[in-house]
């Protein structure tokens, strides 16, 4: 009898589906990218809208693009009506995991979030992920250039993150007619930039393509503060040629410390673009890459005597005369909102017109 019961067992187990037994959910599909970064691939599932500081439940990677395209699969999901959404993020900057810092490529799934209701293998789950531009605060008081960090005068929140030679951030800020970085060499104890050497440098490239043409302009400030520009002159190419840096452009080296790095003193950089260099304004997309040059840098840190250099590039495989392989940044400012100071000039215009046109039918009046 107990052998019957056995065999009988052993034949519902084989005719019933495999899921009856499983104890997790998973996900399998493609994630495509064709931007201009590299780096390993993670693909997670979270319980939560995924971005900026949140944790996946479960995560497949470090995976190697193959192309532009590699295969995911995520196993040990939960079911039972439990939602999940899928994302993807390329780790362009080193940190490694799934959630994105700044400037890493990012994508989720179009249907997110992702319901399993029950123990199954859900496949073609497929994700995109792209290039996002990097984010310029609009200001109204914008930043000293003088290698400082200064007392609140830049966001606390970074808009790009590198970790290849050097832990670094990269702040960025504009009003109506500058454009404002920040380079802080600091971070994490072992890639900080603590040595004050007139050799260190940062560089940075900006351009925008305005009806064919590029035009463009790039600065460096050395560790002793002299500023070296070149600009690509409106050709209709990107070939750099030195020039005297345009009016209004301010660059400065810094060594101290800053928010997030109170102690050592350590390596930053200020910089202060006149926005009409490129032919730009509030709200334009524009162009920003700090590329292998005859001066590798974001920054480029000297270290002493100079045997062991590091610097970081962005994007890492970006080229200073093929404008296709480098980022972007989106200008804030681009809802034509005046400013307080723009205010006030509106308010004093009106008052004005208002005035000249009372005095005038007085002076109507007093002569009929």
């Amino acid at each position: 009898m107990k052998r019957r019961w056995v065999f009988t067992l052993m034949i519902i187990s084989a005719l019933l589906p495999n899921q009856v037994f499983a104890t997790s959910a998973s996900v399998t599909g493609t994630v495509t990218y064709s931007g201009v970064h590299t780096g390993s691939l993670y693909v997670g599932a979270f319980d939560a809208p995924c971005g900026l500081n949140t944790t996946p439940v479960r995560e497949n990677g470090p995976l190697t693009l193959v192309g532009n395209s590699v295969a995911y699969s995520i196993d040990g999901l939960d079911f039972n009506n439990t939602r999940y959404w899928i994302c993807a993020n390329l780790d362009a900057n080193g940190i490694g995991g799934s959630t994105p810092d700044g400037g890493d490529p990012f994508g989720q799934y179009s249907n997110n979030p992702l319901t399993i209701a029950t123990p199954t293998t859900i496949s073609d789950i497929d994700l995109n992920i792209t290039d996002a531009p990097l984010p310029s605060t609009y200001v109204v008081n914008p930043p000293v250039i003088n290698g400082s960090f200064g007392d609140s005068e830049w966001p606390a929140n970074y808009v790009l993150k590198l970790r290849q030679g050097l832990d670094s951030t990269l702040f960025v800020m504009n009003d109506r007619d500058n454009i404002y970085m920040m380079v802080d060499a600091a971070s994490l104890p072992n890639m900080i930039d603590v040595t004050d050497d007139i050799q260190d440098h940062c560089t940075v490239y900006l351009y925008k393509n305005s009806n064919g043409l590029w035009k463009g302009i790039r600065v460096t400030v050395f560790g002793d503060g002299n500023p070296f520009c070149e600009s690509t002159n409106d050709t209709s190419s990107l070939t750099w040629t030195s020039m005297t840096c345009p009016a209004g452009v301010e660059a400065a080296d810094g060594f101290g410390p800053s928010p997030d790095t109170p102690s050592p003193s350590h390596r930053m950089y200020e910089f202060k673009i006149p926005l009409n260099t490129i032919g730009a304004g509030p709200g334009d997309l524009i162009y920003f890459a700090s590329p292998r040059d005859v001066i590798d840098s974001l920054p480029f840190d000297y270290n002493g005597d100079g045997t062991d250099q590091r610097y970081n590039l962005w994007p890492e495989n970006s080229d200073v005369s093929d404008p296709a392989t480098w980022g972007q940044i989106l200008l804030g400012g681009g809802s034509g909102i005046p400013t307080l100071t723009e205010w006030g000039m509106i308010i004093f215009t009106i008052l004005a017109g208002l005035g000249a046109v009372y005095y005038l039918r007085r002076q109507k009046r007093a002569k009929s």
